[in-house]
């Protein structure tokens, strides 16, 4: 046996000093300032799977040695290549997740349940001063929740609760006691034997985790069983949710959880727990609360008030290895009525039959390790009041981030209501910012600010400096004025008590420092217009216009440009047009006017000597005979000196300059009524005297502005004012021709496609049933009937379903 290879008494000395190493070890690395070993400068990023090579290389090998290594030896080996590349979660300038895992007390209670070995299966002979331990902190926990602590406790099962290895796995607990409640001795049974409606799982959109989908998967309730409720300001939109869950039970379904949040993931929101009991206790559903980040305010006199009526919820869940700065890995499964535990308890014989056995109902797993220890003396340590100071202090440095945050004039705030610890932000200059809020249905606006946020948290955090978090997340307090748009801010938010002033500061500074560096390099904001300064050799390329196809990545069957000789070629077309108006109308006009591309160019479906379909809408005072010819003109001149072929089946003089009260008829649906005040869309026939004409121009800018289009210069908010008129009158008007009483996104976009004649039959709109119309008309249908005030009927794989009931019919 080799020397000082197992603890014994004989060897205390030398395994004293082989500890003391490993102890000095982890101590130098937790106290380290920075989060990572840097692995280059931020010019010179390695990337992931360079990286993951390279680990691989050091450590990884096919066969296990068949020689032993000196333990001082291998001590060095792991320090060089384990401990040095790993992320210290301790370090201050760790700021994307709270869990610092630095507190003494609980790092000394994991080195000593190492020592102890103790398995929680079983109470005698496994963990007899274990199983008294865990039953006292989740006793605590439920005291300090609001559940009601047991005065007499013969066992684990009248404390109403379980240590779990995560919050996944508490989460999955929750769903599977709300399955038994919903459907009893279904875990005897099984689901063959249950007959009736669909159980399913209701959660927010934009904010749920992804362990309530999992675990639907997992229990086999199956994923698509779990529906998603509109959210509002990152918390269920109760205004709503009412009729979700009736919708969802009058249609085969019976919603047997819904998952709020203490804190959700992302914004660490928190819902109204009051209102959402009433709701459950209404349609008999399980209520859970997902804790696990901002059930810390428990601990809190100062911040208990934001988590009011937690202790309403059938059960909850706690991570301390997330907000009480523990190390990895433990959770806390809360369950208000303990019986609740009877329908999972299995004592089996072979080793927890034991009463006192946390074994016997503690779900999927087995051998279990004594976590709770490091928990336990975490509390003894600080106290409620000293662990209470930490949180309010937490809570205190993501109030000061949030007020630096609004100081500055190249960051916004994505979560102005900062509840706990969490801090939304993007970079995203003034001028930027005001344009992405006018401009959102440019896609390509968005897409550049994201891409660029990206590419500040990935630079910082491969340069060792900073490390935020980022994600995806839908605009739900409407920063850039939709809550469909999809954000990919930064994230900060730290538990670290060790945090100071001076970190939060230089985090602030360096993403100033890089943002500008980068938004710098790749982007110019003219004239309400944000263009590519690099067209393809950055990674940052898209078409600055609405458009869902890259040229680069299809097959070019019809002989369109090239991405970057269209992104050129549109770019010098809309200087053009902006130079001309300037001088024409002036910049002090530019109220009064604006001017849209529309047809190919919007789509990038652009072929060599593509014509350019332009018009400018002015107010009617502006608009003159003169103008009108003087418009016409100048649009001749634009396609002569850009080389392009000028095509016009629709006669210049009535489509190039537009009075602001024709569109304003045209929006309303004037051309697609009769005389019966009923929709009705008129044949169009290819002769020069229907082409002329008001009926058919009244449609064709109807259709125009329903359509993609590139916002020149001018109006922006004028423009968008038409635009949305035009597509809810379309919605009306289609949904009508069809009889649709319910219509989605996704169904409604067929019907805007739906061609029945020929391109001049009576339905053509201008778009066809493939990308990438599709896309864009599911994305704008979505957004408008959103906000046409109409019922939500119920959410199934198109997304929400929507009541057209007395909305088809002409205003």
């Amino acid at each position: 046996m080799e020397k000082s290879s197992f603890v014994r008494k004989e060897e205390k000395a030398e395994i004293f000093e082989i500890f003391t190493r490993a102890l000095q070890i982890g101590i130098d690395f937790k106290c380290k300032t920075e989060f990572r070993k840097c692995s280059g400068t931020s010019s010179d990023l390695k990337d992931n799977d360079h990286q993951f090579s390279e680990l691989m290389s050091k450590i990884f090998s096919k066969s296990m040695p068949s020689t032993g290594t000196d333990i001082f030896d291998l001590l060095s080996f792991v320090t060089e290549n384990i401990v040095e590349p790993s992320t210290n979660f301790g370090s201050p300038y760790a700021m994307a997740f709270p869990d610092a895992g630095n507190s003494v007390a609980g790092i000394c209670g994991d080195i000593l349940t190492a020592f102890l070995n103790q398995n929680l299966i079983n109470w005698t002979p496994c963990s007899p001063s274990a199983t008294v331990v865990e039953i006292t902190v989740i006793s605590w926990l439920r005291d300090l929740l609001g559940y009601t602590v047991a005065s007499n406790i013969s066992a684990p099962i009248d404390v109403g609760g379980l240590i779990t290895s995560g919050g996944v796995l508490s989460n999955t607990i929750a769903l599977l006691l709300a399955r038994e409640s919903a459907m009893p001795d279904c875990m005897r049974v099984g689901f063959n034997s249950k007959k009736g409606a669909t159980p399913s799982i209701i959660v927010p959109d934009g904010i749920d985790h992804y362990s309530s989908r999992i675990s639907a998967g997992w229990l086999g309730l199956g994923e698509a069983n779990v529906f998603k409720a509109p959210s509002k300001n990152f918390k269920y939109d109760l205004d709503v949710l009412p009729q979700i869950v009736a919708n969802l039970k009058s249609s085969s379904h019976k919603p047997i959880l819904l998952v709020c949040y203490a804190g959700d993931s992302r914004s660490m929101s928190t819902d109204n727990f009051k209102e959402i009991r009433r709701i459950c206790d209404t349609y008999g559903m399980w209520m859970h609360v997902d804790g696990c980040q901002g059930t810390q305010l428990i601990f809190s006199n100062k911040n208990r008030s934001k988590i009011h009526g937690i202790h309403l919820a059938d059960s909850v869940t706690l991570d301390p290895h997330k907000v009480l700065a523990v190390p990895y890995a433990i959770s806390v499964f809360l369950v208000k009525n303990p019986k609740h535990l009877e329908t999972i308890k299995r004592p089996e014989d072979i080793i927890t039959g034991e009463k006192h056995s946390f074994g016997q109902i503690t779900p999927f797993q087995g051998s279990r390790s004594f976590a709770s220890l490091k928990l336990f003396m975490m509390m003894k340590h600080l106290g409620r009041e000293g662990i209470g100071r930490m949180i309010d202090r937490r809570c205190c440095f993501a109030k000061f981030v949030a007020e630096m945050v609004n100081d500055s004039k190249d960051l916004v705030l994505v979560n102005p209501s900062v509840d706990i610890n969490s801090v939304i932000f993007m970079y995203c200059p003034e001028d930027l910012r005001m344009l992405l809020r006018n401009s959102k249905h440019e896609p390509s606006f968005l897409n550049l600010v994201n891409e660029g946020n990206m590419e500040i948290q990935r630079r910082l955090f491969f340069s060792g400096q900073v490390w935020l978090h980022s994600f995806s997340i839908p605009d739900l307090c409407e920063i850039f004025g939709d809550s469909k748009l999809i954000l990919r801010p930064l994230r900060f938010m730290s538990g670290n008590p060790i945090l100071d002033e001076h970190h939060v500061k230089t985090m602030i500074n360096k993403v100033e420092e890089f943002g500008r560096k980068i938004f710098s390099q790749k982007l110019t904001v003219n004239n309400n217009y944000v263009e590519d300064k690099v067209l393809i050799d950055t990674s940052f390329v898209h078409i600055a216009s609405p458009s869902f196809r890259n040229n680069l990545n299809c097959e070019n069957t019809f002989q369109f440009l090239p991405l970057e000789e269209f992104c050129q070629r549109k770019s010098r077309i809309i200087q053009y047009v902006r130079s001309y108006m300037a001088k024409t109308l002036g910049v002090r006009e530019s109220s009064k006017y604006f001017v849209i591309i529309y047809g190919s160019y919007a789509y990038s479906l652009v072929r060599e000597g593509s014509d350019v379909d332009i018009f400018v809408a002015v107010e009617d005072s502006i608009y003159s005979t003169q103008l009108n010819d003087e418009i016409v003109s100048f649009i001749d001149e634009l396609h002569t000196h850009h080389g392009l072929t000028k095509e016009d089946e629709v006669p210049p003089e009535v489509k190039s300059l537009l009075k602001f009260s024709f569109l304003e008829e045209a929006c309303s649906g004037v051309g697609i009524r009769n005389g019966n005040g009923e929709w009705k869309f008129p044949d169009i026939v290819k002769c020069n005297t229907l082409l002329s004409s008001k009926s058919f121009l009244l449609r064709f800018f109807l259709g125009v502005l329903a359509n993609s289009g590139i916002f020149v210069c001018g109006n922006h908010a004028k423009y968008l004012e038409f635009r949305t008129t035009a597509i809810q009158t379309l919605i009306r008007a289609v949904s009508s021709v069809f009889e649709r009483k319910k219509v989605s996104s996704i169904s409604l976009a067929k019907d805007f496609c739906t061609n029945l004649n020929g391109e001049f039959g009576d339905l053509f709109l201008g778009f066809a049933y493939k990308q990438p119309f599709i896309s864009y008309l599911e994305e704008l249908l979505e957004e408008n009937l959103s906000k046409m005030d109409l019922d939500v009927e119920y959410c199934d794989s198109e997304g929400l379903v929507y009541s057209m009931s007395c909305q088809s019919k002409i205003p």
